[in-house]
C-alpha cells in the first residue's frame, strides 16, 4: 500500500510539473525584416514569431517627444524611423514598404527610443542579440540602454529579464552607438489547466481515503 501511495503522489507531482512547464521561443526581428522591411506606427501591433506584440517609438531631440516609427530593417532587425520616405509625402504613412528617409536613420540613434509590450502578458527575455550600424554583431563594450538603465553590450547579451510586461531599448550611456535589436529568446510560464487541477484533487482525495484506511485497520 505504501508503494501504491508514493506512485499515486510520484504521478501526481510529474503531471502537474509537465503543466507548468515553460514554453521558449526566439523572436528573429532580423529575419521577419528580411521577408518584410517595412515601418510600424505608434501603437500598432505585429504578430512575430508567435507573439503578439505592440511597438511605439520616440524620437525625444531637444527633451520634445515625437512620434516616430518602429523599423523593421532587412539585414539588421529592429530599430526607429524619424521619416519615411514616400512619394508625395516623406512623412505619411501607408503601411508595409515604406522606408527610411534617409536610409541611414533605420536604427537606434541618438535621441531615438523604441518599446515593445507583450499583449499576452509577461515573459521572460533572454539570449539578446544586437546589431551595428553596419549589420555586423554590436561590439560588447558599447554601452546601451535597456529598460532605463545604462549597461554594455557584453552585459545586456547576457543577462536574462524576468517577468516583462514590455521591454524598451534607448541610445545610451557614456560611449553610445547606433544599434538594431536583431532577435531575443521569450520565455513563459504555463499556468495548469483546470482539468488538470481537478484530477490532481480527485488523486491527493484518493491519498487521503487510503490513508485513512490504513490508519483503521492499525487500530
Amino acid at each position: 500500500m505504501k508503494n501504491i501511495t508514493k506512485g499515486l503522489l510520484g504521478g501526481l507531482a510529474s503531471i502537474f510539473l509537465a503543466s507548468t512547464g515553460a514554453n521558449a521561443g526566439v523572436i528573429d526581428f532580423k529575419a521577419n525584416a528580411d521577408l518584410d522591411e517595412r515601418a510600424i506606427s505608434w501603437g500598432t501591433t505585429n504578430v512575430i514569431d508567435g507573439v503578439s506584440m505592440t511597438f511605439y517609438a520616440l524620437d525625444v531631440t531637444g527633451g520634445n517627444q515625437v512620434h516616430a516609427w518602429a523599423y523593421l530593417d532587412h539585414g539588421a532587425g529592429l530599430g526607429v524611423c524619424r521619416t519615411l520616405r514616400t512619394p508625395g509625402n516623406v512623412n505619411a504613412y501607408s503601411g508595409s514598404g515604406n522606408e527610411c528617409n534617409p536610409g541611414s536613420d533605420d536604427n537606434i540613434q541618438l535621441d531615438e527610443w523604441v518599446g515593445i509590450e507583450f499583449d499576452n502578458g509577461p515573459l521572460t527575455v533572454s539570449n539578446l542579440v544586437l546589431r551595428a550600424e553596419g549589420h555586423g554583431i554590436l561590439d560588447g563594450d558599447v554601452t546601451v540602454t535597456i529598460n532605463g538603465t545604462d549597461m554594455l553590450a557584453s552585459v545586456a547579451t547576457a543577462m536574462t529579464w524576468n517577468d516583462l510586461a514590455k521591454i524598451d531599448f534607448t541610445f545610451g550611456g557614456n560611449a553610445p552607438d547606433q544599434y538594431y535589436v536583431s532577435a531575443f529568446t521569450v520565455t513563459d510560464r504555463q499556468v495548469p489547466e483546470p482539468a488538470i487541477l481537478g484530477l490532481m484533487g480527485f488523486g491527493l482525495l484518493g491519498v487521503g481515503t487510503v490513508a485513512r484506511r490504513r490508519n483503521k485497520q492499525r487500530k
